[in-house]
């Protein structure tokens, strides 16, 4: 079923509540809550389910693509100037084994965004846009200085992409390919990637694949 950006809001704010419950309370109030919507419901389950689990999402995060680049611009799935809703494609920051990243402009905010795009050869398989989906919902409960933000979650068409912000800058692993870091800059590294766990951890994701 297409998800419409009011459906997609409906699904975001009936997880959140679930997730605040017990376990055997949910059942409950997913059925009171969908109101008969037998796929939405069986939609929750799923993820709720799915959050009792490891994510696999996190073994290739949207703000580690840049190091996974494209060298070949054949490998492009969109080209420079699509336009996706507001959204105009830029260029191809990296792949990684669900989708591909993008950079790419607001229109109307005036602001570079990434765009994690499903591979299209996948948007046919429910799994995986269960995942997609999982990934969107989890992300977009973190709200942390050293997280990355998710600013929205979209289909057009058959193409499913989550929006975030866009961070300019080497990763943690360009760094270190450059040599040795000195302890101050080190330390400082480590707390921040400490501070952004335990958030993750407070809502109930766990990392599984810290890096580098």
């Amino acid at each position: 079923m297409a998800t419409s950006p009011e459906r997609w809001q409906r699904v975001q704010s009936l997880f959140y509540e679930a997730l605040q419950l017990p376990t055997d309370a949910r059942p409950s109030f997913l059925k009171n809550r969908c109101g008969g919507d037998q796929q939405l419901q069986k939609e929750l389950e799923d993820l709720l389910e799915a959050t009792e689990k490891p994510l696999d999402f996190l073994k290739q995060p949207v703000f580690e693509a840049a190091h996974h680049m494209v060298q070949d611009n054949t490998q492009r799935t969109l080209a420079a100037g699509t336009k996706l809703a507001h959204y105009e494609i830029v260029s191809l920051l990296g792949t990684g084994g669900m989708g591909e990243v993008y950079l790419a402009e607001d229109t109307r905010l005036r602001r570079k965004v990434a765009l994690k795009m499903l591979k299209p050869e996948l948007t046919g398989e429910e799994r995986d846009l269960r995942r997609f989906e999982q990934e969107a919902l989890a992300a977009s409960a973190l709200n942390h200085p050293n997280i990355l933000t998710i600013y929205e979650f979209r289909q057009l068409d058959n193409l499913r992409f989550i929006v975030s912000e866009y961070i300019e800058g080497d990763t943690l692993r360009q760094k270190i390919a450059h040599g040795p870091l000195q302890p101050n800059p080190v330390v400082e590294i480590a707390i921040q990637i400490a501070s952004a766990l335990s958030a993750a951890h407070a809502s109930g994701i766990i990392h599984r694949d810290i890096k580098p």
